[in-house]
């Protein structure tokens, strides 16, 4: 999940979520980026459950928050499996449920 997270991606789904639902052109117009690297993004967001398709095609953003949690160091814990693992957890919250992934 923290590959999908750049700050690119970051950026669109601040802006998608402000604006709401909108084209992909609308969307890279507003954000003052090229079309194709605002699409791909999109794309990359949509697959990973992060945007969604309305009806009408339109691109919309149904989360409310995403908290993402990494380990830096491993610590002495049953949680952790080895010296050196991380432990990453993502938190997605949307308007009318809530879901975790990690």
């Amino acid at each position: 999940m923290l590959t999908v997270l750049m700050p690119g991606r970051l950026d669109a789904l601040k802006v998608l979520h402000q604006i709401g639902p909108v084209s992909v052109r609308a969307l890279a117009s507003r954000m003052k980026r090229e079309y194709k690297n605002v699409h791909h993004d999109l794309q990359v967001l949509e697959r990973a459950g992060l945007v969604k398709r309305s009806a009408d095609g339109t691109l919309i953003a149904p989360l409310k928050i995403i908290i993402a949690e990494i380990a830096l160091a491993a610590q002495q814990s049953r949680l952790v499996p080895a010296a050196g693992t991380w432990i990453v957890s993502i938190w997605i919250i949307y308007s009318d449920s809530c879901s975790a992934g990690s």
